[in-house]
């Protein structure tokens, strides 16, 4: 059941999860980079001392999170590159604008651009939405 060898809990935890669900996320070819990095995702930190959220009062209702193993699947969305993401470039730039919040939602390509393209449609929309999740946690 968990084909990518040593993993730590939350990993299985997403791994049983999704089975229990009825999706199989070992059939995707990007399982492994997407696992490891929702796990980083969760045992990471970010200094933000260096930030200064004093003044900030916006909202950024349009916030895209770009894994890598996300962005890999789409390299040009919406006839542009697909830019790169991180949390700490993201508090950079919500401290830089006296952003306050940031709204979060999956980019393009989203959880049903692979609609009709075979039984990975599910599994890649769950990683997806995995991702997002966990982010959300952090």
């Amino acid at each position: 059941m968990y084909p990518f060898g040593d993993t730590n809990t939350l990993w299985k935890q997403i791994q049983h999860e999704s089975y229990v669900d009825g999706i199989d996320l070992t059939v995707l070819p990007f399982a492994k980079e997407a696992l490891e990095s929702i796990t980083a995702l969760a045992t990471s930190t970010v200094n933000t001392s260096s930030f200064d959220f004093a003044y900030a009062k916006r909202i950024d209702t349009h916030t895209h999170p770009i894994p890598d193993w996300f962005r890999a699947l789409e390299l040009n969305a919406a006839g542009r590159a697909t830019p790169s993401w991180s949390v700490q470039g993201h508090l950079e730039f919500m401290s830089e604008h006296n952003i306050a919040h940031s709204v979060l939602c999956i980019s393009t390509p989203q959880a049903n651009a692979f609609l009709g393209k075979g039984p990975e449609s599910a599994q890649e929309e769950d990683a997806c939405s995995r991702s997002a999740a966990q982010l959300l946690r952090c």
